[in-house]
């Protein structure tokens, strides 16, 4: 609590203390919502790919061919990518892999090696600003322009189909793998949402207890508004959720495709039914690579999907 009921000090209070110091309280809330937010680094870990423990810190230690990149955004700051092209990668979908809130792309090797293998698609992994050896510090409007940024990169590529992009997000990054399915349009053309949220507005309300959320609208400048923003998308969407989700309500993403229905022209739905919050790739099995597999192969090829 700020305060208590009763001023139990020796000491009388200064007149105003309390307003005075909610006030304070308020501007903290409103001016560092984004170190608060955004998690680059897990405690205990590192920050760094390079720092990672071994299996964690590049796609070579698991026999993948992979690229190096630093991606300039449209603002200067440059955002380390890894992209693990097939074989073949001009005929395989590519997959844009938008991660979590927590950590840096090499604590999702394991995940992205399994896609690379499994959905048999070039996998490009990327650190959001501030993330990884990434610069730069994150925010909303910062990590809308680095998924931007990893957008033009591939479109500039020889190697690979640039009508079989697909955005994969997870988590922060569904926000993210929205925003920019919804910037680009017809160049994005399938979407993956596992277990993502409303807004950051709707997370607010599901996690703080109500008289603090109430304050919410005084200091929240984080929007993150995927509910809103889904219902402008019409490109063809897979959902996946994690029904024992533990940091997201699984009511969540249930109304993200309650109002995808009604806006895209085609929209897949499949529950993990122990799956929690990071491992629903892992609890899902088998059935889960072959669900994203089917999709990612049943897209329409040619702008839009169509």
């Amino acid at each position: 609590m700020f305060f208590e009921s009763q001023n139990d000090s020796p000491f009388p209070r200064p007149a105003g203390a309390i307003p005075t110091v909610f006030a304070g309280a308020l501007a903290l809330l409103y001016t560092g919502q984004d170190k608060l937010l955004y998690v680059p680094t897990i405690r205990g870990a590192s920050k760094l790919t390079s720092d990672n423990p071994a299996g964690y810190r590049d796609p070579s230690e698991y026999g993948v061919d992979y690229e190096d990149l630093m991606i300039r955004t449209s603002d200067g700051v440059h955002v380390h990518a890894w992209f693990m092209p097939q074989p073949e990668s001009s005929t395989r979908p590519t997959l844009i892999f938008f991660h979590g809130n927590a950590g840096n792309i090499g604590h999702r090797l394991p995940n992205a090696v399994d896609l690379y293998h499994k959905v048999q698609c070039n996998v490009l992994l990327v650190d959001y600003r501030g993330y990884g050896h990434s610069e730069g510090e994150p925010s909303e409007a910062g990590l809308r322009l680095d998924a931007e940024a990893v957008l033009h990169t591939l479109l500039e590529r020889n190697d690979v189909d640039k009508a079989k992009l697909v955005v994969f997000g997870r988590s922060l990054g569904g926000a993210v793998a929205l925003h920019l399915a919804h910037k680009a349009g017809d160049q994005i053309a399938g979407v993956i949402l596992e277990n993502t949220f409303l807004s950051i507005s709707s997370m607010v309300d599901a996690l703080m207890p109500p008289p603090l959320a109430c304050f919410k609208s005084l200091v929240l400048r984080i929007n993150w508004d995927s509910e809103t923003l889904i219902q402008s998308i019409s490109t063809p969407m897979l959902f996946v959720a994690g029904e024992q989700d533990e940091l997201i309500p699984p009511a969540h993403m249930r109304r993200l495709h309650e109002l995808a229905m009604r806006c895209s022209r085609r929209t897949v739905w499949h529950s993990v039914p122990n799956g929690t919050h990071n491992d629903t790739w892992l609890r899902g099995g088998t059935t889960y690579f072959r669900v994203l597999r089917d999709f990612v192969d049943s897209l329409p090829v040619g702008p839009g999907g169509e």
